[in-house]
């Protein structure tokens, strides 16, 4: 199991490689990231990036993008 030190070593190995392409990897990067990500190596790319997500993980944010923006109300359920 790793290590929170070798978590974050691979982690800053992974930055350093999306940077060496041009990628944006501040903190709060995502949206510009997997827009960059679009742009530069096109809709398959993005694709396989969110085919790796779990349903569950994918359900989650989009409920909760939802949510935020009002479009679910938990009193109608109720």
């Amino acid at each position: 199991m790793e290590d929170g030190y070798t978590k974050k070593l691979i982690n800053t190995y992974m930055r350093e490689d999306l940077e060496k392409l041009g990628l944006e990897t501040y903190p709060g990067c995502r949206v510009s990231l997997l827009e960059s990500v679009q742009t530069e190596f096109g809709d398959n790319i993005l694709q396989e990036v969110f085919r790796q997500l779990s349903d569950d993980t994918v359900i989650e944010l989009v409920h909760n993008a939802l949510l935020s923006y009002g479009l679910i109300d938990h009193e109608q359920g109720e």
